[in-house]
This record gives structure tokens, C-alpha cells and sequence, in this order.
């Protein structure tokens, strides 16, 4: 890696962020840090960082996190030739700090590796973070850190759940939580997923104990009960919001599963 000149580092006392599309030409060194601390999420070509004496290389993916004083030195990785990032710098709420913990790859350099659903929703996070920073008003900079919080949730969620499924099921598993108002078309989930219908079935009920049918059924039932529970929604709408067409078939499916009509489950846990 090329030595280049420093860059100058300017901390935040809140947060400020943004997203980049860099070309073979970007890097950026600070010997010496910077006063805040640094995430700096890899979406898309990759990055080339220092730490510890040794190049490594930060693809898709990968979330860094720069310490308070820790030397940056990184830049677009010359195999990949661009480097699409999000990055943020930020002074973290004083109850944060445990959740900065990640996985050492130098002083004060840490790195975690998002799969899975934690992906998407940390790099979403990390973009409202760019667009409330940017805007006037105390509650703006709030949304910021709100959301900063939540884009770091989701990484320590990555590190607790390591992915044990297949990521075709896992991504079914997410388009089945996602969509479940929608009517459920199996070979149209299976063609998404990359899979013949006989093999992703087989996989999904070896991986999840359930059909993907069976799975749906579970999530739209769930939610019903919550919605029966928490608003005053009439029986025939919410059997709407859950992907039911036909009301009468809602409560007959509502009271296999739960043990009760959606009327008496309401005013038995509305009571309680």
C-alpha cells in the first residue's frame, strides 16, 4: 500500500456520515486517528486497510470500526479497483460502549463480518444516518443516532446469531417475514431463491422443522394475535392485514392454532 499523503482528521462531536463510490485512486491515512470513532461499511468492490503491521482486505460485507486515536490507514483495493463504502464518524452515547466490543484485527481497529438479514438492515440504518445528519434541527441529529444504534444492534445481533442456515433458505425466511400479506405462490418463491420446488422444500422443512406454508401460516397467525391485543381493529380487517382473503377461513385457521375464536382471544388478553 502506497505511503500518500495524510488526511487531515476533523472529529465530530456528534455524528456525521455518508456514502462513497471511490475509484482505485481513493485512500486515506491518518497516523494518528482522529478524536471519534469510525464505522466504515463495505457494500460493494473493496477496500485495502493497515492494521497490526499487515494489509487486509475488506470486501462486501465487512463493517470496520476505528477507535478514538487509531492509526486509518485504508484505500481502495487495487485487485478490486472501486470501492463502494458507508462510513460514519460518531462520539457514542456513554451506554454504547459495550456494544463496541467487536472482533480485534489491530490497536484500536475492529472488524465484524454481517450476513445475512443483518446486512441490508445495517447499511439501511447507516443511510438515514447520512440523511438526518445532513439536515437542520435537534431532532434530525436524534434520528442520526437513532439510527447509528440500531445499524450497531444489528451488527452485535450478526455476532451473537452466527448464520447456521442455507442462505437460500435464509433468504426465503426473510422474503416469507417480509411479504406475508401477500397471496403464497411457492414456485415463485422457490425461482427467487434459486431452487427447484422438490429441493427447496426439502431444505426448508430439514432447516426449519416447518413447510414454507406451515412457516407463513405461523408469522401470519402471530401477528394477528398481536394486532387482536394491541388495537381495536375489527376481526375482518385484520384477517386482511395478515394475507386473508376469506375472514371465516381466518378464524377457523385463528382457532386451530391459537385454541380460541379471534373474539374470545381478544377479550380474554385484552382482560388480562
Amino acid at each position: 500500500m502506497r505511503a500518500g499523503k495524510e488526511v487531515p482528521a476533523l472529529p465530530v462531536s456528534t455524528v456525521w456520515g455518508d456514502e462513497f463510490r471511490k475509484d482505485a485512486a481513493y485512500f486515506c491515512r491518518r497516523p494518528r486517528g482522529s478524536g471519534d470513532w469510525l464505522i466504515i461499511l463495505t457494500m460493494g468492490g473493496a477496500g485495502l486497510i493497515r492494521a497490526a503491521g499487515a494489509h487486509r482486505e475488506v470486501l462486501p460485507g465487512d463493517i470496520l470500526l476505528y477507535e478514538p486515536g487509531a492509526a486509518q490507514d485504508y484505500r481502495t483495493a487495487p485487485r478490486a479497483g472501486r470501492w463502494h463504502l458507508l462510513w460514519v464518524h460518531f462520539a457514542p452515547r456513554t451506554s454504547w460502549r459495550p456494544w463496541l466490543d467487536w472482533d480485534a484485527v489491530g490497536p484500536g481497529t475492529r472488524c465484524q463480518r454481517l450476513t445475512g438479514e443483518a446486512l441490508p438492515h445495517a447499511a439501511e440504518a447507516l443511510r438515514r444516518v447520512r440523511r438526518n445528519c445532513g439536515r437542520s434541527g435537534l431532532w434530525h441529529e436524534e434520528l442520526a443516532f437513532v439510527a447509528l444504534k440500531e445499524a450497531i444492534l444489528w451488527v452485535n445481533q450478526s455476532r451473537e446469531s452466527p448464520p447456521t442456515l442455507d442462505p437460500r433458505i435464509e433468504k426465503a425466511l426473510g422474503l416469507l417475514r417480509d411479504e406475508y400479506r401477500r397471496p403464497f405462490d411457492l414456485p415463485a418463491l422457490c425461482a427467487q431463491c434459486g431452487l427447484s420446488v422438490s429441493r427447496f422444500s426439502h431444505l426448508f422443512r430439514r432447516q426449519t422443522g416447518l413447510s414454507a406454508g406451515e412457516f407463513l401460516e405461523l408469522k401470519r397467525l402471530t401477528h394477528a394475535g398481536h394486532l387482536l391485543r394491541l388495537t381495536t381493529m375489527p376481526v375482518k380487517q385484520i384477517a386482511a392485514e395478515c394475507g386473508y382473503d376469506d375472514a371465516l377461513h381466518f378464524s377457523k385457521r385463528f382457532r386451530r392454532h391459537h385454541g380460541a375464536s379471534p373474539r374470545d382471544w381478544r377479550q380474554r388478553h385484552v382482560a388480562a
